[in-house]
């Protein structure tokens, strides 16, 4: 089994390389590292009877049943998929491009990977730091002053207002919880941020719009607090950020990119790259993240 880090002090060299050597081009897009994936896990995926139409990156162990991957990616050739862990798979494909995998025993029924191979992980996994830039831009996107006004009244939970060509938002949890509808109202030249307080919630059995002129691939749902995120019965138009949540999605679809501690069920990822123009965070921060990640490392190990 290949093993994408050698304990924590592994793991924070590995962190503090990437996030260094990147730092140059910390700001080439405002999801970084997760620019070109449609679903980037640190941890575990778990999909039945479902698709992901573009490239999925897992940090842990892939499971899925009924399911196919990269359905979108007519032509690509390069890696559409990434298992760090075990790769378990029973009965379906990934249409464009290769699988790699760090499991020297994948286990497969009915697998195929139509247009490309399924290969040996090549060198150290980006996923372990790509996920610690994420965490970082996540806190920082939360930390942005709010121009836009919220309004929750029965179970219609509506966003609007602002100006320029950034539009930020805050919901609690509780609301999107609680709301039967969700509509966003801004221009079609507004990137939007919407962040969400709150360790745990869900968006379920509720209709989704957009208003103004403004497009999913501009949308940019944040749950920098979450640690559990619950999707289903839902038709959603923009990328979720939840970098330590683990999500839970059945019945739906989300029309965007996801970032998220984990994921499990059949809902539906299709391709809709973020394109938006956002902030993020100074290459000092993402150094100053390594910095952290290395004291710790040590004091642990002296411990």
């Amino acid at each position: 089994m290949f093993q994408f880090s050698k304990g924590l002090l592994g793991l924070a060299v590995l962190a503090a390389s990437a996030i260094l050597s990147s730092s140059a081009h910390a700001q080439a897009g405002v999801l970084g590292p997760a620019a070109n994936w449609n679903v980037l896990v640190r941890q575990n995926f778990t999909g039945i009877n479902s698709d992901v139409e573009g490239r999925v990156a897992v940090g842990g162990n892939l499971d899925v049943q009924n399911y196919s991957i990269a359905s979108k990616m007519t032509g690509f050739s390069g890696t559409a998929l990434q298992v760090d862990g075990d790769f378990k798979w029973n009965n379906g494909q990934v249409f464009f491009g290769n699988a790699r995998t760090g499991d020297a025993t994948p286990t497969t029924s009915g697998f195929t990977v139509v247009n490309g191979s399924l290969l040996p992980l090549s060198g150290p996994s980006f996923i372990p730091a790509a996920m610690n830039d994420l965490s970082v831009r996540s806190n920082f996107w939360s930390t942005l002053p709010v121009n836009g006004t919220t309004n929750f009244q029965f179970g219609s939970l509506n966003l609007s207002g602002g100006t320029g060509d950034l539009r930020v938002f805050n919901v609690s949890g509780s609301n999107l919880a609680a709301a039967n509808s969700f509509t966003i109202n801004a221009p079609s030249t507004a990137t939007v941020i919407v962040n969400v307080s709150g360790t745990s919630t869900q968006f379920k059995n509720a209709g989704f719009s957009l208003q103004g002129g403004v497009t999913g691939s501009k949308v940019l749902l944040n749950f920098s607090q979450a640690t559990s995120l619950e999707f289903g019965g839902i038709g959603l138009f923009g990328s979720v950020v939840a970098p330590n949540a683990n999500v839970k999605f059945d019945n739906g679809q989300i029309n965007g990119q996801l970032v998220a501690n984990s994921f499990t069920g059949s809902g539906e990822m299709h391709i809709l790259n973020f394109d938006g123009a956002a902030p993020v965070p100074e290459p000092a921060t993402m150094v100053a993240l390594s910095a952290g990640l290395l004291a710790l490392a040590r004091k642990r190990k002296k411990a």
